[in-house]
């Protein structure tokens, strides 16, 4: 009875290993198909790893071609891989996050963002 209690709890325990593998990795090839998305969307759009302040290790994508500090979306990825957002920065300003729905294809998410990026009032 105790090694049947054993062996269930691994197995669970190496599901649920295999289910978050199989998510971050997922979400590694969401990441990718963004980004290079991005760059076809925007003609070749800025695309770099943010290395300072709240934003750190997540991706700043802009609309135009060279870094701009006045207007461009930070892609966060959580370090868990769990979820991907975006938040949309316009001079000092701010948007709402907005989470990424994990099955919607890079076309559908970049759209989105080139949307909201134009239409975000601050």
């Amino acid at each position: 009875m105790k090694r049947q209690f054993i062996v269930i709890s691994i197995s669970i325990f190496l599901f649920l290993m295999l289910i978050f593998l199989l998510n971050k990795y997922n979400k590694y090839f969401m990441v990718r198909d963004i980004i290079s998305e991005w760059k076809y969307k925007t003609d070749g759009g800025f695309v770099k790893i943010d290395k300072c302040a709240l934003y750190k290790g997540d991706y700043y994508l802009s609309l135009s071609k060279t870094h701009d500090d006045k207007s461009h979306i930070h892609l966060i990825v959580d370090k868990y891989g769990i979820f991907i957002c975006y938040v949309i920065k316009k001079y000092d300003f701010h948007s709402n996050v907005y989470y990424i729905e994990p099955f919607k294809n890079a076309t559908e998410i970049v759209e989105e963002m080139i949307t909201n990026i134009e239409n975000f009032k601050y």
